[in-house]
């Protein structure tokens, strides 16, 4: 699996000034509340993720977790 870019819209225009350098890498986008993956507002270059974090510290079957939802068919 080739690396990817882990960050929130928020925290990648903050820090990383909205740059667009690194758009062809995949992206694991965290965005709470949001579980569907195609609800993705762009930023950064990419047009949508192919992980999603939307939710974290989530109690299931005794263990803390952070839910994610994958894209299986490739960019």
């Amino acid at each position: 699996m080739p690396a990817g870019i882990y960050t929130s819209r928020y925290k990648w225009k903050e820090i990383m000034r909205d740059s667009q350098d690194y758009s062809d890498l995949p992206l694991w986008d965290a965005w709470y509340s949001h579980e569907d993956i195609d609800d993705f507002i762009p930023y950064g270059g990419w047009g949508r993720c192919t992980m999603r974090q939307y939710s974290g510290s989530t109690l299931l079957e005794n263990v803390l977790v952070d839910l994610n939802v994958y894209r299986r068919e490739p960019q």
